[in-house]
């Protein structure tokens, strides 16, 4: 059992249920497969294979009216209250027409039976996809609908082998009798199950009302709306269309062939039970074997071209000779490829569209396109079977057969944009319209944010003043100006900076503020005179020297080198010397802030001292303001920084990154890869800032590559290297490089988590430290894979990389599925395969495709020992810490 599981990719906590799903398709699979066989020799014999055209618009409009009362109930109640009816009627169907045909010679009973088989066939087989979509998510159904689909196979060989054997003994028409009976044990298995584990998981209650009609109207009529819109949906409803007319015809073409070879009903219905039972082995294995990886290695879009494609060529077989040989084809295209990889990737494929809307789509598809489809047939066929060749239907179903391709490519170009539509829509993904609307610059737009600089609420001033200067410049000075009078004297402060950082001209403005200010906004408007060199400001500098402000004394310093007053230079030095030896912080931060705009090494004794000053703000300032002196010129400044470096503030770590500058280029590289590492991004952004501004653009980018490559430090660090990167806008060869390494560290980590969860379970659970280090290596696992799809951002769509890096990060088992269909639309497959089976976890064993074998583990101890000189610092922490605990266990 365990290597069935293994071989399926069943995980072990999916082995119970999937004993109950396998056991509920091979009983309806025998059963539908008892069904057919009676059904198709009872029908083509007794009543004539004239007549099936017939039945074909026949069962067109039956089939809507039975799927009207179907859609009326799909999304009101649990697909398996659901299943539980629709199965007591067909039992009770069934055996009602066993007793007519038994007891009356009636022949409607026949064309009743043919019916009531037709809408078991699909009604059963779609109400089943429904109950399995509501029990396991997307990721779920691509490795486990298979199997299960696979199981109605088994029933399929199952029934199609009884026919065989039980035609002989008691006739076709009491096969009837058993089916009936067989119905019974999934009614009795499926009450006991949900009475047990409740209701489907992921089932969604539609409303509810007393009008079924127009309720079901409804549902039908949405499904429009729905098709309407979307694309994807659209072709595959042509797709559908056209399939459903390739399909009947090449049933009647099959039938018209086994109809002219066997005489009579018995010999019918045997070999059909016979070749049921060899088509349905088939179909087994192939489901078994080949169509789960299939869509795992290609993608649903690629496996739901298959059928198409046999469709077309099981009609070119009958061109060519309308005989058994080439039924037999056709029997191959229909009862192996049709139901083993059409269904399942049908469903998956489907699964792209959004949850509310799965039942209104099933509805809308056994409601309308398949009723239009099925009239369309009836009357194709009933215009050329009376035709002395057979080839003209046939060729007429070759036909529809290559529109249903051509239709099915057009759905695949639709799949990838629906699929990121409803992913992006489920996790509330942010849309860019906001940054769009703020570049166009246009007249409206600055007319909002000039009524908004006009408001009354100062704040809200403020921040449409900020935007205002961005996205309108030309307007700025003018409305900022005319708000000025009427605001506080913070407010027009932070105006008045908000147009001296802009740049804009407007030293009118700030001149004529001057008449009326406080202390604090004349030190912010004279220093923006005096930056410009104003003529009307210069006598304003004398004043300020010898002002008690501090502020005001500050800008009279800069206004004296500004403007090249010579003769104050004792007098300046004398101040500022004052300012920087303070006791009191408002005058070192005063002194400290000119320092920033000029660096003076006759200053350089007062900066060291202030830098172990207990004030943070002084400190913070005093870093600032070394930043600005020039790069390497204050080498002896290490041990400060170095000192500094660790408190706990992150702002001043990343103050004292910017101040590594002055450093030596040996102490400065050497201390700035160290940051790189730091917990704080702010601190790591200074780093790399820093590393590109004294290494250049070429030589940082390599630095900072071979540090990602290397895994120094941990993923969230690196994310902020890679982001570094990506602002160069470097190859894409440069970026799949990065991409493949951590796909390859990902490997190596689940293999190692996987070793260690092995010995925590062969502990018996009991083990702590291997606990612990199965989180952590669990949480590295999730966030290298999620570093190696943020490089793949750099050379995939960016769109469809973000919507899957969103949905792997949720957790949730749905948007996961969905993220990993996502990656089989990326350009380059060569990633695809191991990203999913490392998201996956499912069918590898100790070796993963990406680890190399020396890179393998045979037992905890060599994964704690490999963990111990990891690079990763968090990592080598743990490991650590567990390492004695189990070296003293014997590990």
């Amino acid at each position: 059992m365990r290597w069935l599981t293994k071989l399926l990719m069943i995980k072990d906590e999916e082995r119970s249920s999937m004993v109950y799903y396998v056991t509920i398709f091979v009983l309806i699979g025998v059963g539908l497969s008892l069904g057919r066989g009676s059904m198709g020799a009872l029908f083509l014999k007794r009543y004539g294979i004239e007549y099936l055209p017939i039945m074909y618009a026949v069962l067109s409009v039956v089939m809507a009216v039975a799927s009207l009362a179907y859609a009326s109930y799909v999304d009101r109640i649990p697909s398996e209250r659901m299943f539980v009816k629709m199965l007591g009627v067909l039992g009770i169907l069934v055996a009602a027409i066993w007793g007519t045909m038994s007891f009356t010679n009636a022949e409607w009973v026949y064309p009743a039976y043919y019916l009531v088989y037709e809408l078991a066939s699909e009604l059963v087989i779609v109400h089943t996809k429904l109950y399995v979509e509501q029990n396991f998510d997307s990721l779920q159904l691509q490795r486990l609908s298979a199997p299960m689909f696979a199981s109605a196979n088994i029933g399929k060989s199952v029934g199609g082998a009884l026919l065989g054997v039980i035609v002989p003994i008691i006739q076709v028409s009491n096969v009837l009798l058993v089916w009936a009976a067989l119905v019974a044990i999934p009614i009795l298995l499926i009450v006991l199950r949900h009475r047990h584990v409740g209701i489907s998981p992921f089932f969604v209650s539609g409303r509810k009302g007393r009008g079924v009609v127009k309720q079901s109207v409804e549902h039908v009529a949405q499904g429009l709306k729905f098709f309407q819109k979307t694309e994807m949906l659209r072709a595959a409803s042509y797709a559908l269309f056209f399939m459903v007319i390739s399909f009947f015809i090449l049933r009647y073409s099959v039938n018209r062939v086994l109809t002219e070879t066997f005489p009579t009903e018995d010999k019918l219905a045997e070999f059909i039970g016979w070749i049921s039972a060899v088509t349905g082995t088939v179909a087994l294995l192939v489901q078994l074997l080949l169509t789960g990886r299939l869509m795992r290695r290609f993608g649903v879009k690629k496996v739901g071209l298959i059928f198409p494609s046999s469709a077309v060529l099981s009609f070119l077989a009958l061109v060519v000779s309308f005989s058994l040989p080439a039924a037999l084809i056709g029997i191959f295209s229909r009862d192996v490829i049709f139901p083993a990889v059409r269904k399942p990737s049908r469903m998956v494929f489907l699964h792209a569209l959004p949850d509310y809307m799965m039942g209104r789509v099933n509805a809308l598809s056994v409601g309308l396109v398949l009723p239009l489809a099925l009239l369309a047939t009836s009357g194709f066929l009933m215009l050329t079977q009376r035709l002395s060749e057979p080839t003209y239907f046939v060729v007429g179903g070759m036909c529809s057969s290559l529109i249903y391709l051509y239709f099915r490519m057009r759905a695949n170009r639709a799949y990838t944009p629906a699929l990121l539509a409803t992913l992006s829509h489920r996790l509330f993904l942010p849309q860019r319209q906001g940054e769009d609307m703020l570049n166009a610059g246009n007249e409206e737009l600055c007319k909002q944010l000039v009524r908004g600089v006009s408001g009354p609420d100062e704040n809200m001033a403020v921040a449409y003043a900020r935007m205002l200067t961005a996205v309108c410049p030309d307007d700025a000075p003018r409305t900022i100006a005319q708000r000025l009078p009427t605001a506080s004297y913070p407010t027009r402060d932070r105006l008045l900076r908000l147009l001296i950082a802009g740049k804009l001209p407007v030293s009118d403005i700030l001149y004529d503020s001057l008449a009326d200010t406080d202390t604090r906004l004349k030190a912010t408007i004279l220093e923006a005179l005096f930056d410009t060199r104003d003529p009307r400001a210069r006598e304003y500098v004398d004043q300020c020297l010898h002002s008690d402000n501090p502020r005001l004394a500050a800008t009279g310093i800069f206004g004296a080198y500004r403007y090249e007053r010579a003769h104050l230079e004792p007098s300046v030095q004398e101040t500022w010397q004052r300012l920087l030896s303070s006791p009191r912080d408002v005058e070192n931060l005063a002194g400290l802030e000119l320092m920033a705009r000029i660096p003076d090494q006759r200053l350089v004794p007062q900066l060291r001292k202030l830098m172990e000053n207990p004030s943070t703000r002084v400190r913070r300032a005093a870093l600032k303001s070394l930043a600005c002196f020039p790069q390497g010129s204050l080498a002896d400044f290490a041990p400060v920084l170095r000192a500094l470096y660790k408190t706990t503030d992150p702002e001043l770590r990343a103050l004292c990154v910017e101040g590594y500058r002055v450093l030596s280029a040996a102490e400065r590289h050497q201390l700035c890869i160290e940051a790189l590492e730091d917990e704080h991004n702010a601190v790591r952004d200074a780093a790399l800032k820093l590393i590109e501004e004294s290494e250049g653009r070429d030589r940082a980018v390599d630095i900072v590559k071979q540090w990602i490559l290397e895994n120094r430090g941990f993923p969230r660090a690196q994310q902020s290297a890679l982001g570094a990167l990506s602002r160069y806008r470097l190859p894409g060869e440069v970026f799949k490089r990065i991409a493949e390494s951590k796909v390859h560290e990902a490997s190596k980590l689940a293999h190692a988590l996987r070793v260690i969860q092995s010995d925590y379970e062969a502990n018996t659970r009991t083990d702590p430290v291997l606990e612990l280090l199965a989180i952590v290596l669990q949480e590295r696992v999730s966030q290298v894979l999620d570093l190696a799809l943020m490089a793949m951002e750099n050379f995939e769509d960016p769109a469809t990389i973000t919507a899957v890096r969103a949905g792997l990060a949720t957790n949730d088992r749905r948007h996961i599925a969905h993220a990993c269909e996502a990656l089989h639309n990326l350009h380059d497959h060569t990633l695809t395969a191991p990203l999913i089976a490392l998201v996956d976890n499912t069918g590898f064993e100790k070796r993963d495709a990406n680890v190399a074998q020396e890179d393998t583990f045979q037992n905890a101890r060599e994964v704690i020992a490999w963990c111990m000189h990891h690079p990763d610092a968090w990592l080598r922490e743990c490991a650590s810490r567990t390492a004695p605990a189990s070296v003293a266990a014997g590990t």
